[in-house]
C-alpha cells in the first residue's frame, strides 16, 4: 500500500460539498422516514419480506463460502477473493440492517434515526470543524488518482432508508 495525499483545502471542499448534498437530500428523506413510520404495518407482508431477506442472506453466505473454497483450490486469485469477500460482507450487512428495520416495525418500535435529526439541524455547513467530522465521518479514503471515498457514520442507515424508499416507490408505480 502506497501513500496517497491530497491538499487539505481540496479535501475540505470535497467533504463540504458532499455533506451539503446529503443535507439537501435528507430534507426529502425526513418525509420518507415520517411516511415509513406512519404507515400501518402489514405483519404478514413484513414476515414474508423477512423470510426473503433470510433466503438472500443464505445465498450470499453460501456464495461467499464457495468463493473461499475456489480461492483455496487456487481457482481464483487472492485479490479476486478479497474483492468478492468485501462485496459479500457489504451485502450481508445491508440485508441484516433491512431485516432489523422490519423486525422493529413488527414490534411497533420507532426506528431511530438520530443522524437525520442532526443533519436537519444544519441547513448548510460552511466550515468543517472537529465536532462535525467526529459526528459525521467514519473514514476517508484517498486513492492514487486523488479520488476520495468518504464513509459516513450513517452510511449503512442511509442505504437502508433509501432501499426502503425505492421498494415503496416501486410498489406505488
Amino acid at each position: 500500500c502506497t501513500s496517497h495525499r491530497i491538499n487539505q483545502a481540496e479535501l475540505e471542499k470535497i467533504i463540504l460539498q458532499d455533506l451539503n448534498l446529503i443535507i439537501l437530500s435528507v430534507k426529502n428523506l425526513k418525509d420518507i422516514v415520517d411516511k415509513q413510520e406512519a404507515q400501518q404495518t402489514n405483519k404478514i407482508a413484513i414476515e414474508k419480506k423477512i423470510t426473503e431477506y433470510d433466503k438472500q442472506l443464505q445465498r450470499v453466505l453460501s456464495n461467499k463460502k464457495a468463493a473461499y473454497e475456489d480461492y483455496r483450490e487456487e481457482l481464483i486469485s487472492k485479490s479476486e477473493y478479497i474483492v468478492y469477500r468485501d462485496e459479500s460482507d457489504e451485502k450481508i450487512d445491508l440485508l441484516n440492517r433491512k431485516k432489523e428495520a422490519l423486525l422493529q416495525k413488527i414490534s411497533n418500535k420507532k426506528i431511530e434515526n438520530p443522524w437525520v435529526q442532526n443533519l436537519l439541524k444544519k441547513n448548510r455547513i460552511e466550515i468543517l470543524d472537529k465536532q462535525i467530522l467526529d459526528e459525521m465521518i467514519d473514514m476517508i479514503y484517498v486513492f492514487k488518482d486523488k479520488a476520495v471515498k468518504i464513509v459516513y457514520n450513517f452510511s449503512a442507515d442511509l442505504d437502508v432508508l433509501l432501499s426502503i424508499y425505492e421498494e415503496t416507490n416501486n410498489k406505488l408505480a
